[in-house]
C-alpha cells in the first residue's frame, strides 16, 4: 500500500472501523508507515498514562486526544509531545500533593495476596508486601496505614500475618527490642503483631536464647503495659518455632523458664498459634496437626499445656473445619479441664472475621451458660479492642448485645481489658463508653 493511501482520510476511517479484522487488514498492509506518524504520541502517551495513572486519572482525557489528532495534523505531534513533557514536570513537582493515596494502592496489594490462595500466613506474598512498604514508607506511615485497614473485611482476617513481617524488618532497622517495641507502640496497628515480629526479629538475629535469660527479655521496664508485655512473651512462643523450626516440644519447654504463669501461659499460646496457622504452608508446614485427630497435639502433651492447646486448636476447627458450629462441638468433647478455654477462643475468631454484635452473640451461645460463655464475651473484647487499635467504644456493642446471663459479667471484662490496655486510665476509659449508664458504668470501673 503506498505512502499516500496510508495517510489518507479511507485509510483513517478504517482505522476507526469498529470491526477489529478489518482495522488489522489495513495496519498490516500499511505497517510502520501508520504506526511511524503516531509513534511519539502513542509513546508519549504511553508514558503519561503509565506515570500519572499513579498520580491522578487525567491521563483519560489526555491520551485518547494526542493519538485521535495526531491521526489528522502532523504538528499536533509536537504539540502533544511538549504538553506531556511540562505536565508530567508539573506533576513531578507537585508529587508531594497530587500523590494518590497509597493506602488505596496497599488494600489492592494486600487483598489480591489474600485471595491467591496462599494458606498460610507465612507465606511470600506477605513478605514482599512488608518489604515494599518499608522500601517506599516511614515506620509511623506504615502504622498508621495498617491502622486505617485492620477493621476492614477481608484485610483485618489477614493483616495480623503482614505486621509480623513488618515488626521483624523494624527490628532489623533498629536492632534493639525495647526500641522497636516503644515504635511498635506508637500507633497499634492488626493487633500487637508488631510486637510478636519484634520479638521474632531479635530471636532469628540472636538465635535461641539460654533458659536462664528468657524472662529478661520482655523486662517490663520497656513493656510498659500489661498488653504490651502479653504480647511479648506470646511472640517468644511465635520466635521459639521459628527458632525450633515448627518443632512444638523443645518450644513449650523452653518457654517453661518464664517466671510467671500469665506469661508462661502467653508464650505456649504463641507455639500453638504458630503451629495452627502454619496449616497448608509449603513455608514452615504444621507438623502437629491433623484433620482425623483435631484434638493432636493436646492429647499428647503434658497437662500443664492443655489450656492453651485446646484454645488454640479450637482456632484450628474454627478457620479450617467448619466455623464456630464445628469449634463448639469440638469444644464439648474436650477434657472438661479445657472446656471454657476452648469455647472462649470461639469469641475471638468471631470478631476476627466481624464486627456484628448479633454474630458474637449467636456464636458464644453455642457455648454452655456460666463460665464457658462469659469466656467467650470476654474473648470477644479482647480480640474487639485489637482489632480497633484500643477503641473502648468499640466494646460496649458487644455487652449490649450479649444475653442476660452475661451481660454484667461482660461490663466488669470490658473494664478489666481496659486496664490491661489503659493502666491507671479505667475510669476515665470507661466514661467512654458507659457515661450514659451510670450502674453499667459502675461495673466497667468495678466499684
Amino acid at each position: 500500500m503506498s505512502n499516500t493511501l496510508c495517510h489518507s482520510n479511507e485509510a483513517t476511517d478504517v482505522r476507526r472501523n469498529d470491526d477489529h479484522a478489518v482495522r488489522n487488514r489495513v495496519d498490516n498492509l500499511c505497517g510502520s508507515r501508520i504506526r511511524g506518524d503516531n509513534e511519539i504520541a502513542v509513546g508519549f502517551g504511553y508514558v503519561f498514562r503509565r506515570v500519572s495513572s499513579r498520580i491522578v486519572h487525567i491521563e483519560r482525557r489526555v491520551y485518547p486526544l494526542c493519538v485521535m489528532f495526531s491521526r489528522r495534523t502532523r504538528w499536533v505531534l509536537s504539540l502533544c509531545a511538549l504538553g506531556t513533557v511540562v505536565l508530567l514536570a508539573a506533576l513531578y513537582a507537585s508529587r508531594d500533593v497530587a500523590v494518590e493515596d497509597p493506602l488505596v494502592e496497599w488494600r489492592t496489594r494486600i487483598i489480591t495476596c489474600i485471595e491467591s490462595g496462599e494458606r498460610s500466613w507465612r507465606g511470600t506474598c506477605f513478605r514482599e508486601i512488608a518489604t515494599e512498604m518499608r522500601a517506599q514508607h516511614a515506620f509511623p506511615d506504615i502504622l498508621a496505614m495498617l491502622a486505617k485497614l485492620d477493621d476492614e473485611s477481608p484485610v483485618k482476617e489477614s493483616c495480623h500475618a503482614l505486621m509480623h513481617y513488618i515488626g521483624q524488618d523494624e527490628y532489623a532497622a533498629t536492632g534493639d527490642l525495647p526500641t522497636t517495641f516503644a515504635r511498635c507502640a506508637t500507633q497499634i496497628a492488626c493487633g500487637e503483631g508488631c510486637f510478636h515480629g519484634a520479638v521474632e526479629g531479635y530471636m532469628m538475629d540472636t538465635g535461641d536464647i539460654a533458659a536462664e535469660f528468657l524472662p529478661a527479655l520482655c523486662d517490663k521496664s520497656f513493656t510498659l503495659t500489661q498488653t504490651n508485655h502479653d504480647a511479648c512473651t506470646h511472640g517468644i512462643g511465635h520466635a521459639l518455632m521459628l527458632v525450633h523450626r515448627g518443632d512444638i516440644m523443645p518450644s513449650l519447654e523452653r518457654c517453661d523458664a518464664l517466671t510467671e504463669e500469665r506469661a508462661r501461659e502467653f508464650c505456649y499460646a504463641g507455639v500453638f498459634m504458630e503451629n495452627v496457622f502454619g496449616y497448608g504452608s509449603p513455608f514452615h508446614p504444621s507438623r502437629f496437626l491433623d484433620p482425623e485427630r483435631p484434638a493432636y497435639p493436646c492429647t499428647v502433651l503434658p497437662e500443664r499445656y492443655g489450656d492453651m492447646c485446646y484454645e488454640s486448636q479450637s482456632s484450628y476447627v474454627f478457620n479450617y473445619l467448619g466455623g464456630p458450629d464445628k469449634a463448639a462441638a469440638f469444644c464439648a468433647t474436650v477434657p472438661e479441664a479445657h472446656q471454657t478455654t476452648c469455647y472462649g477462643n470461639i469469641g475471638g475468631d468471631v470478631v476476627v472475621g466481624t464486627a456484628s454484635p448479633g454474630a458474637v452473640r449467636a456464636a458464644c451461645s453455642l457455648a454452655p451458660e456460666g463460665v464457658a460463655r462469659e469466656r467467650c464475651y470476654q474473648q470477644a473484647l479482647v480480640f474487639r479492642l485489637h482489632m480497633t487499635s484500643g477503641d473502648v467504644r468499640a466494646l460496649r456493642p458487644l455487652c449490649d448485645a450479649a444475653d442476660a446471663t452475661v451481660q454484667t459479667s461482660c461490663d466488669e471484662t470490658a473494664g478489666v481489658t481496659i486496664e490491661d490496655w489503659y493502666p491507671g486510665e479505667r475510669e476515665v476509659r470507661c466514661t467512654e463508653a458507659y457515661a450514659d449508664v451510670p450502674e453499667r458504668f459502675a461495673l466497667c470501673v468495678g466499684t
